[in-house]
């Protein structure tokens, strides 16, 4: 479920930078801006410490929490909570993603 999660988060940023761009290096360069931010939450996880509250606010910070927790063996009543986080962020940024193409698609 958690990689599943992840592929359609990044999937969802990916519909967004391929329907803005309009060459390959465009994509690479919308794909890089729009899906380096979301590797932060990761190293806050990975290395523990005070985390910016703005971490807090990347969609993938649910996610890399929930794995961080499930990898330490909590109970799925802990992972609940995050999992719904992560499948609320998914869906509003598929519907971006989908948004955003069917613009791209009717101005073609």
């Amino acid at each position: 479920q958690t990689s599943f999660d992840l592929v359609r988060n990044l999937g969802a940023l990916g519909l967004v930078a391929g329907a803005q761009a309009r060459d390959f290096t465009e994509v690479l360069f919308y794909a890089f801006a729009l899906l380096m931010p979301t590797v932060i939450p990761a190293f806050a996880v990975l290395l523990p410490g005070s985390t910016s509250p703005f971490v807090k606010f990347i969609p993938t910070y649910p996610l890399a929490l929930a794995i961080f927790d499930a990898s330490n063996g909590a109970p799925f009543s802990v992972l609940l909570p995050n999992m719904l986080w992560v499948g609320g962020w998914v869906f509003v940024l598929l519907t971006i993603g989908i948004v955003v193409v069917t613009r791209r698609v009717r101005q073609l």
